[in-house]
């Protein structure tokens, strides 16, 4: 999840949306107007984009008369590119990305640091369903022997307790619900 949002920063998202688009279709060949449409991004951008991977042979073209057609390269580069953007989500990651979709979550918060066996959490919010939060927590233990510490309060208790000195170590947000306004 990290290492996703670092790449997002160094990167266009539109080159990851492309990238990521050849990846999970390796062995297919693409005109510029398909990926376009399949990724959302401009004819323009596509073209600009692609031409650039091609130029750095993350990807193929294949020429046909008057028609060119775009496809993964089957080389270092390109595997390398893969090997970065396939890493595994940590069990931490998969929790935090389901635990973020229950109602009343505004924050979770690592607090000290994660091992390879468990995690400590503060997870803040209003009127969040506890029961959901043990299910998730016994599907990590149960399925990857991964253990999720965790305490469920409310924004007033936390920013409290926090005034108070309670939480000294290290906290890190690992999701933080935005707010339309």
């Amino acid at each position: 999840m990290e290492s996703e949002k670092l790449l997002e920063q160094l990167f266009d998202k539109k080159i990851l949306v492309i990238i990521r688009y050849f990846i999970k279709n390796p062995n297919q060949n693409f005109y510029l107007r398909e990926i376009s449409k399949a990724t959302r991004i401009p004819v323009s951008s596509t073209f600009r984009i692609i031409n650039r991977l091609v130029e750095i042979k993350l990807l193929q073209i294949h020429k046909f008369k008057a028609f060119k057609l775009y496809s993964w390269n089957d080389n270092e580069q390109a595997k390398y590119i893969q090997y970065i953007l396939e890493q595994k989500k940590t069990v931490l990651d998969s929790f935090v990305e389901r635990a973020s979709q229950i109602e009343g979550i505004q924050l979770i918060i690592l607090h000290g640091e994660a091992t390879k066996s468990q995690a400590s959490l503060l997870i803040i919010g209003k009127n969040i369903d506890d029961s959901m939060l043990k299910e998730l927590v016994g599907k990590a233990k149960e399925e990857n022997d991964f253990t999720i510490n965790y305490l469920n309060l409310q924004p007033e208790q936390f920013n409290q307790m926090a005034a108070m000195g309670l939480y000294p170590k290290k906290k890190t947000i690992l999701f933080e619900k935005t707010v339309a306004q």
